[in-house]
């Protein structure tokens, strides 16, 4: 559970909350709530694996992250394969606050594999992934935008509250970080889709994470387009640990 101070005080909002019924047969485990939705391995994955202290610059321009739908997770026998889908509502921040009265409707999958895996306690091992986000936007509006990957300040208006109701930093050239990128809203937005891959390498103390996504934006004001973006990280334990399975 997060908390937001507003100008009355705290406001408790809940960020993970689902239920799993599990074993349901060919489905594994349906989940019902909101939660990390299955598209991109920075996005599902804890802050505390997490090569930088920020996330990407596709983090906040290509992902869905935290929405309320329902989905299922399964894995092959061996672990080796993982696969996992959704529906949610796109219309919303990531704490399950409306921001539009005109909801958009989404859907995403993920599919990864482990090439292989070694070790007892699994120290060398490369993962790859594909995945999907397919989302029929809010008002027929989308907006492609993210800061550097690295924040220095917060714009607020008089009240205090952080504007941007997704509690996450929004820059102000006066204030904070600037976009580092930023395509303005694109109106006539009735669908884009999302293709993303991922993988990452881990031998002991040495780990290498790279993700790269394309996004085709079909829109009737300015036809159609294609943005992408692509990031790839280097690490290294100095003290010898490894980065978990």
């Amino acid at each position: 559970m997060q908390g937001l101070r507003g100008a009355k005080g705290l406001r408790p909002t809940f960020t993970d909350v689902w239920t799993d019924f599990t074993d349901v047969g060919p489905l594994g485990t349906v989940r019902v709530g909101q939660w990390k939705q299955p598209f991109g391995l920075e996005t599902v994955s804890s802050f505390r694996y997490t090569t930088f202290m920020e996330r990407s610059s596709l983090f906040q321009a290509f992902t869905p992250f935290r929405h309320i739908g329902v989905g299922f997770y399964n894995h092959s026998d061996d672990l080796d394969w993982t696969w996992a889908a959704s529906y949610f509502r796109t219309g919303q921040d990531q704490f399950g606050g409306s921001l539009s009265t005109y909801g958009g409707n989404g859907a995403a999958g993920r599919l990864t594999h482990l090439l292989w895996h070694e070790g007892a306690k699994v120290e060398d091992y490369l993962h790859v992934g594909a995945g999907y986000f397919l989302n029929a936007p809010p008002n027929e509006r989308v907006r492609f935008r993210s800061i550097p990957e690295m924040s220095v300040g917060e714009f607020v208006i008089p009240t205090g509250v952080p504007l941007g109701t997704s509690g996450q930093p929004v820059p102000d050239v006066a204030n904070g970080t600037p976009f580092f990128v930023d395509t303005g809203t694109i109106a006539g937005t009735s669908l884009t889709q999302t293709l993303g891959l991922e993988a990452l390498w881990v031998r002991g103390p040495l780990s290498w994470q790279s993700e790269a996504m394309g996004c085709f934006v079909d829109t009737s004001s300015t036809g159609n387009a294609f943005l992408n973006g692509a990031y790839s990280q280097v690490g290294w334990f100095l003290t010898g640990e490894h980065r978990p399975q």
